[in-house]
């Protein structure tokens, strides 16, 4: 058996915490953040700034997946 704490579960684990970390890049903080843009940009009706959050957080969130799918093909690539 694999223990739990051992590294096959650390992995599996990874994908489902990838969404809370992306989540808080674009959630507005005091720091500012691709979320801040966003919720200004919407307050002030201002498309522009709306899209220099959005667009930059699409491609992070696609940038996660892509990455994800790659460690996933190469742990399976491993495991056969």
């Amino acid at each position: 058996g694999v223990d739990p704490r051992g590294h096959r579960a650390r992995a599996a684990g990874a994908p489902r915490r990838a969404p809370r970390r992306v989540l808080g890049a674009l959630w507005p903080q005091g720091a500012g953040g691709l979320g801040e843009m966003i919720v200004v940009g919407l307050s002030l009706n201002d498309v522009d700034m709306i899209l220099k959050g959005a667009i930059p957080a699409a491609l992070l969130a696609i940038a996660v997946e892509l990455g994800f799918e790659a460690l996933e093909r190469g742990l399976l690539k491993n495991r056969f």
